[in-house]
This record gives C-alpha cells, sequence and structure tokens, in this order.
C-alpha cells in the first residue's frame, strides 16, 4: 500500500498537541521559571488542538490466530481491569501490583521448574484506547498447550482457594518492588518514564517516599482481595500459531473452579 507525505500530515494534525504533551525533568534545578520560559519558546512551535482521544470497550472472547508454519503456539490470557486508576484507589492498585508478582512467581514454579511446559510465562498489564488488561502471556510445544491451560488455571484457582497467599511470599514481592523502585531511581530516562507514567495515570507528582510506605502498610488481606479483583471480570484467551487440537475453553473452566 502506497504511504504519502499526505498520511504523515494527517496523523500529525490528528495526533500532536501542545495540550497532550507531557515534559518531565528529574534533577536539580536551579532556576524553575527561567528553565519553564526556555521550554515555552523551545516547544513554541506545536499546536494547540483538540484531539480525539481513541476509546474502546472489551469484549471477551476467545479466538485463535492460526500461522501455518509456527513451532510455538502462544498464548494470551486476559481480564479487564475493573479498578479505575485515581489517587484513591492507588492502595488497591498497588496491592494489584504485588499479586502478579506473586502470581507470576507461583506460575513460573508450576510450568517451567515443575512440568517443563514453558521457558517463561509472564503476568503484565497492557493499555489500549483507555481499556486496561491484566494479562498473563506464555508460550509452548504444540501438544503442550492444553497442559499449559491446564496448570495455569490449577495455580489461578489455587492462589484465590486452596492455597492462599502467605506472609513470606507478600514480604518477597515487598522487597522486589522496592528494589525495583530504587534501581529506577538511579537512572534518569527510567525515573523520568516512572514520573510521567505515574502522572498520566494519578494526574499527580510520583512521590518515592509515600510510594514505598504504601508498599510496606500492605497486608495479607490487600493482596487476596487484590487477587479477586484480578479475576472478578470475564477471561478472555488468545492463542497463535499452529492448528489448534483442544478445546481451550473447556480445559480452563474444568480446572478453574473457585
Amino acid at each position: 500500500q502506497s504511504f504519502a507525505r499526505q498520511h504523515l500530515l494527517d496523523y500529525y494534525h490528528r495526533h500532536l498537541s501542545a495540550d497532550n504533551m507531557l515534559i518531565v525533568i528529574s534533577g536539580k534545578i536551579s532556576n524553575k521559571e527561567t528553565l519553564k520560559k526556555q521550554l515555552e519558546q523551545l516547544f513554541s512551535w506545536i499546536p494547540k488542538q483538540d484531539v480525539k482521544k481513541a476509546t474502546t470497550n472489551i469484549t471477551p472472547t476467545i479466538a485463535h490466530d492460526f500461522i501455518s508454519g509456527a513451532k510455538n503456539q502462544k498464548i494470551t490470557f486476559a481480564w479487564v481491569d475493573s479498578i479505575e486508576s485515581s489517587v484513591t484507589n492507588r492502595d488497591r492498585k498497588a496491592a494489584m501490583g504485588l499479586f502478579r508478582k506473586i502470581l507470576q512467581n507461583r506460575l513460573m514454579q508450576a510450568v517451567r521448574e515443575q512440568s517443563g511446559l514453558s521457558y517463561s510465562i509472564q503476568c503484565s498489564t497492557m493499555e489500549w484506547a483507555g481499556a486496561k488488561l491484566h494479562t498473563i502471556n506464555s508460550e509452548t510445544l504444540p501438544q503442550n498447550i492444553g497442559h499449559l491451560i491446564a496448570n495455569t488455571a490449577n495455580v489461578c484457582r489455587n492462589i484465590v482457594s486452596d492455597t492462599p497467599i502467605t506472609a513470606d511470599e507478600l514480604l518477597s514481592a515487598q522487597m522486589v518492588v522496592k528494589l525495583q523502585n530504587a534501581q529506577i531511581m538511579e537512572f534518569g530516562a527510567k525515573r523520568c518514564a516512572l514520573y510521567a507514567n505515574y502522572f498520566r495515570k494519578y494526574k499527580a507528582i510520583y512521590n518515592v517516599s509515600t510510594e514505598i510506605n504504601r508498599i510496606n502498610n500492605l497486608v495479607l488481606g490487600d493482596i487476596i482481595m487484590a487477587g479477586h479483583d484480578f479475576f472478578a471480570t470475564p477471561i478472555s484467551i488468545l492463542t497463535q500459531g499452529p492448528a489448534l487440537e483442544c478445546d481451550v475453553t473447556d480445559i480452563w473452566y474444568k480446572h478453574f473452579v473457585v
């Protein structure tokens, strides 16, 4: 498909606006007013215009993307994040972050170290057009996809029912988050990215001490509740690879019974 200069100009006029910009500077600033004037002058060429923000509604689905000749079967389990990003929900968001780390550790134990079904399995979040998702992502050999789904479902069920999160797991996750925070603070680019993302979500300035205290003050009940929030919305299961030879929905619901 041809791509012309006009396509770039159209994109520019649809998306680029000074009102959507966020500039983050981290470090010692001797004269804030002077810096502010310099920034305004430097970026004065960027127009101010209304930019329509894309929005979308997520419809839970089970879907397969067939790729002929693919060696592995990739899979994503996804749930819509039902917790609004706001300052008043920061404790719940922090608890959810710790829950994801604990869940990922258990999944790694089950599908990699104990069964060898996958080299890696990750719990993460994704956002597109205003929709936020919790996801679990992995891949395995085509003949093992059913076992991977069953193992994942078992771990997800057990963490909110038969084998709840322990105090040791919580302490370990808290230590990991604090270490990651310390590492981010050492690098200017990562620090600025953290500040920008936090402000974009919460319209507030990130405070290291406040966030560390928030993590330290979370208790087991907070993380257990976050686990129930994680699975509160209907699941989507997306696979990509060769033809599927199993019913992914049937396998999931046979094992994820809470």
